[in-house]
């Protein structure tokens, strides 16, 4: 009669055709005679066995692999808190038995409170898919940031080594090529030396930053 949806694309049937002729027959009987008492009782106990037999009726159904992703219970309403505990006083195991079979006998009462902590679950199950989400894109930007820090070191490194190619250059040709040079005083005169780059104009910044100087860049962990 009515499908509840749960987290995870799962299914709850809920049953709302409880049996209720023996029972509103019982009550139906006026009387407080002997007689009247036993007639009350018989109607109670056959209103139990048919509430029983409805039981084993949702059971043999299996709603639960009818509707696929659905948990092994199928909820069967009572109606009023009277029918069920009438049921329940005339045949004390009936409660157990159902549960055994898959069903769980639910009173208006337990049916709202059964509904409100599908509800609620479904709110947290919410709540954490969101918070996964947002933890798998913190990941994944770290990792991104790490790539990153390891390409800029890089090419830290290689704006350092040209530099020092470039100084040892400058130092060859002023310390080698000119003085040879300059040994041919005309050719000497016309031959600029060219400009060392200072340390300072040379200085490459490095990352300070712990996450960024390490040689791997571990993922955030939590907690």
């Amino acid at each position: 009669d009515v499908v509840v949806h749960l987290p995870g694309e799962g299914y709850l049937a809920v049953d709302a055709k409880a049996p209720m002729d023996s029972y509103l027959a019982a009550t139906a009987v006026q009387g407080a005679g002997p007689e009247d008492e036993e007639r009350r009782g018989e109607l109670l106990e056959a209103h139990a066995r048919a509430l029983r037999g409805h039981v084993d009726q949702l059971a043999a159904r299996r709603y639960d692999r009818a509707l696929g992703d659905s948990p092994e219970l199928v909820v069967l309403f009572v109606p009023a808190e009277a029918v069920l505990s009438a049921a329940l006083e005339a045949d004390p195991a009936l409660l157990e038995h159902a549960l055994g079979r898959g069903v769980a006998l639910a009173s208006p009462v337990s049916l709202l409170t059964l509904l409100r902590t599908c509800a609620t679950a479904w709110a947290r199950t919410a709540v954490n898919d969101d918070a996964r989400e947002l933890l798998e894109l913190g990941r994944t930007l770290y990792e991104r940031l790490g790539t990153v820090a390891g390409h800029l070191d890089a090419l830290g490194g290689a704006l350092r080594r040209s530099v020092a190619a470039y100084n040892k250059a400058v130092g060859s040709m002023e310390n080698r090529l000119l003085v040879t040079a300059r040994s041919l005083e005309t050719l000497g005169e016309q031959v600029d030396s060219p400009t060392l780059i200072s340390a300072d104009a040379a200085q490459v910044r490095t990352f300070t930053a712990p996450e960024l100087t390490t040689d791997e860049h571990p993922a955030p962990t939590t907690t």
